[in-house]
């Protein structure tokens, strides 16, 4: 037997370690963000007044003007340093949207007399070069959260993020230049003023990139004539309103490959739920939601993206909802015990529940008491409807069989008995026990005129059992 030597069991520790990494490699590929400090949570260093101080920022560029930074660790109390401790600072209070830190700046300013050189369509921006460039005709999910600061005296209508080749350099003076030379592929919706300074919100979407995008811009693309904005009554600590000023909080930038995703129009019921892939481990709805399911409360579009450790899929339903529709039972309300009768749902439901634990549109009963009937309709829809019906049952009439015991040669030949049921069974006897006449189904056809005028004995035995039996005689 060759025996490894430890050279050999060095290139296989090697290559199985290579292989473990490959795998490794493979199985997070899907769930790449291509954005550094994507959480803004790491500083080059805590203490952010210095020289260069806007270059704490790990991997982050800043424009004109210069962006801020706040985080945690910022917790010297000194006037200046203390502006940019997180939760609160000089902007106001916010805690992150995750991590411990994030990023201040103006997307929107006009301080013509205080600095000259914010005027006009001076933009702030945040900008970086992403870990490498995006791949052509794959889609991306592109993101970032974004917060108005507390002592905000403006609120705009547009903050959106933009993809370049090239950088942008460090100063933006002119919005409208600006505005020509990138079109955001996110932004807010600006039919409404971002005027939300508690909740941090999301603004998202997806992204098919062409393959030169190397860096990523997040300010406002508009000049100010294309801006709209209101003035806020916010103030700061001392109670001075900022009414200048634009300012917002930026947090979690994340651009990731998108590897599975669908469009649906979905017709529901209201109350049904939409859900999210099978054996994914994670879920996110637009409002971040975290659960596999979620119902729709309106018509519109939703939207659910799934995590797995190799992939993510964004799966897209266009709801409209249904009502369900009332309904009704068809049949007798009234019936005599015993006999049967037959109930009708409405047709073209996709499943039926009846009371009785039948699954069919109709049911044949034969209820001995009164009885209320219930059926469960579901159409194509997952609608529901639930309709009711009370059976009044009559007593069944008792009418007794009479069995004519003289039988007259002279008159009809055919042995009559009155009340017979059906499925009778009937058997007659001469006085010695020979049979003489027998019939599982006697339907008052047998001729008596045969027989020799005498005595003889009958037996008769009905479908439920009933038993009779006596005499008769025949004569001329």
């Amino acid at each position: 037997m060759a025996i490894a030597t430890p050279f050999f069991i060095m290139v296989r520790k090697f290559l199985f370690i290579q292989f473990i990494l490959i795998l490794g490699i493979t199985k997070v590929n899907a769930q790449y963000n291509y954005v550094y400090n994507s959480s803004l949570d790491s500083l080059n260093t805590c203490y952010p007044y210095n020289d260069n101080w806007w270059t704490n920022y790990d991997h982050w560029m800043f424009s004109y003007g210069i962006s801020d930074f706040y985080n945690e660790c910022v917790t010297d109390n000194s006037l200046i340093i203390n502006w940019y401790m997180s939760p609160r600072n000089n902007a106001g209070y916010q805690k992150p949207h995750s991590g411990t830190g994030y990023i201040g700046f103006l997307p929107f300013a006009y301080y013509p007399d205080l600095l000259p050189n914010y005027y006009p369509n001076v933009r702030e921006v945040v900008a970086q070069r992403m870990k490498k460039k995006l791949k052509p005709q794959v889609k991306y999910l592109v993101r970032f959260y974004a917060n108005l600061a507390d002592t905000c005296g403006w609120a705009i209508n547009r903050l959106g993020l933009a993809f370049s080749k090239d950088s942008l350099g460090v100063e933006v003076t002119d919005g409208l230049n600006f505005n020509d030379s990138l079109k955001p592929v996110i932004e807010w919706d600006s039919t409404k003023i971002f005027n939300d300074s508690i909740n941090w919100h999301k603004i998202s979407g997806t992204y098919t990139a062409n393959g030169t995008e190397k860096y990523i811009t997040i300010s406002n693309f508009y000049s100010d004539t294309n801006t709209s904005f209101i003035i806020t009554p916010r103030y700061d600590s001392s109670g001075n309103s900022i009414k200048l000023a634009a300012y917002y909080y930026i947090d979690d930038v994340s651009i990731y490959e998108i590897t599975r995703s669908t469009k649906s129009t979905r017709k529901i019921c209201n109350g049904i739920a939409l859900k999210g892939r099978n054996n994914y481990k994670r879920y996110e709805w637009q409002n971040d939601d975290s659960l596999q399911t979620y119902v729709p409360n309106s018509n519109g579009t939703y939207t659910v993206i799934s995590y797995s450790d190799t992939s993510l899929a964004i799966d897209t339903f266009v709801v409209e909802l249904q009502t369900a529709q009332s309904i009704s039972i068809v049949g007798d309300s009234i019936c005599t015990q015993g006999t049967e009768v037959t109930l009708n749902a409405p047709p073209n439901y996709a499943s039926y529940n009846w009371s009785t634990g039948a699954t069919n549109q109709s049911i044949i009963i034969a209820p001995q008491s009164n009885t209320k009937y219930t059926v469960i309709v579901t159409d194509e829809y997952g609608c529901e409807a639930t309709a009711k019906k009370a059976v009044a049952v009559k007593p069944k009439l008792e009418v007794p069989i009479i069995v004519p015991t003289l039988l007259s040669k002279s008159k009809t030949k055919l042995w009559q008995i009155l009340n017979l049921p059906t499925n009778t069974n009937l058997s007659l006897y001469d006085i010695l026990g020979n049979e003489i006449m027998h019939t599982n189904n006697y339907l008052n056809n047998y001729d008596y005129s045969n027989l020799a005028n005498a005595f003889y004995i009958y037996r008769l035995i009905t479908s439920d059992g009933t038993a009779l039996s006596g005499k008769i005689v025949v004569l001329e």
